[in-house]
């Protein structure tokens, strides 16, 4: 008796019919994996994508807050018949259209420590006060108007362009005024660490010669005020002055704000939680034709002074200087609800 195979029968009765299977299904996995791999890779584009783009529009909100932050320096700085109100810092908080957090604060630079223009007193307390012994403090105060002065001759206790190449650096004295803050770290005799002490304290753009309390950060008139007790008062001394005095400057260390320039800081909280922020320095003036954002600190300092805000022929207008931006850390989410800005 015969039996009929089928067509499927005689296929698979081949030998090389397992390895065709095996096959297949290697092929198929190898481009499951692939699809897998390749979809899983556009997720991760797309995120990072989306990342980016969340990120530039945050950075151009927080950029604009800095801009919102000029426009009401101008508006309250031309209230006729009213002195400029005094900014301190105080933040304020509002909702933007999208859903984000803006968050804006204003300090007057007067609350902080001019590299530029601090008296030696001021720069000593300052250094002291963070911990420095007296006697480097001295020097390194004595240095920092080395290094801002036109001259060769060194102050006493000072340090000149001898004095560096003998400490084996191969800079020396600016013999003008500081470009930035961080220049600090240039000065002779600067101890390791410094300019991170001092940051949140320092400027190069008040033009006063000591620090108006009224706007000062309370942790920077701790720090003149221990400096400056040090100084000059016996701890008996000390002891006798009132609580309220033991708060205050001393008239050698105060300066009341000429009320020019301004840092800005704007704060920006996505919906996602991420916080953008830019911070600059804002200079009212009443700006010459020739001056530009890029020009000396020393030319812009000297225009802002001799302007005062009080020329009648040139309308009043916003320096911008110092740009900074970066992912910002604060402690807290701000009240609800928040007005629209």
């Amino acid at each position: 008796m015969m039996i009929r195979r089928s067509a499927r029968d005689e296929v698979m009765s081949r030998p090389d019919s397992g390895f065709a299977l095996i096959v297949v299904i290697w092929l198929t996995g190898l481009l499951a994996i692939f699809v897998l791999s390749f979809s899983q890779s556009a997720r991760v584009h797309v995120g990072t994508a989306s990342n980016m783009r969340d990120r530039y529009a945050a950075d151009a909100l927080a950029a604009a807050g800095i801009e919102l932050a000029a426009m009401r320096l101008l508006a309250t700085s031309q209230q006729d018949g009213l002195a400029p109100p005094l900014f301190d810092g105080t933040p304020t908080h509002c909702r933007l259209p999208d859903g984000s957090r803006l968050e804006l604060s204003i300090r007057d630079t007067a609350g902080r420590v001019d590299l530029n223009i601090a008296s030696e007193a001021t720069l000593r307390a300052l250094f002291r006060g963070i911990g420095l012994e007296p006697g480097l403090a001295s020097r390194l105060a004595a240095a920092v108007l080395d290094f801002r002065d036109a001259d060769d001759q060194a102050h006493p206790d000072g340090a000149e362009a001898s004095d560096y190449r003998a400490a084996g650096l191969t800079w020396a004295p600016r013999n003008g005024p500081f470009r930035s803050i961080e220049e600090i770290g240039s000065v002779l005799g600067a101890p390791p660490g410094l300019l991170e002490k001092l940051r949140p304290f320092l400027t190069i753009r008040s033009g006063q010669r000591g620090v108006d309390q009224r706007v000062a950060e309370p942790e920077l008139v701790a720090l003149l005020r221990r400096g400056y007790d040090g100084d000059v008062l016996s701890a008996a001394a000390e002891a006798g002055l009132a609580s309220n005095e033991r708060q205050l400057l001393p008239p050698s260390l105060s300066a009341a704000s000429a009320r020019q320039a301004f840092v800005a800081r704007s704060i920006v909280t996505t919906k996602r939680g991420a916080k953008y922020v830019r911070e600059a320095v804002l200079g009212l003036a009443r700006p010459l034709r020739t001056e530009r954002r890029t020009q000396d600190a020393a030319a812009s300092q000297a225009a802002l002074r001799s302007s005062g805000g009080r020329s009648a022929t040139r309308p009043l207008g916003v320096v911008i200087w110092d740009w900074r931006t970066g992912i910002a850390t604060t402690d807290g989410p701000p009240p609800e609800p928040l007005q629209r800005c």
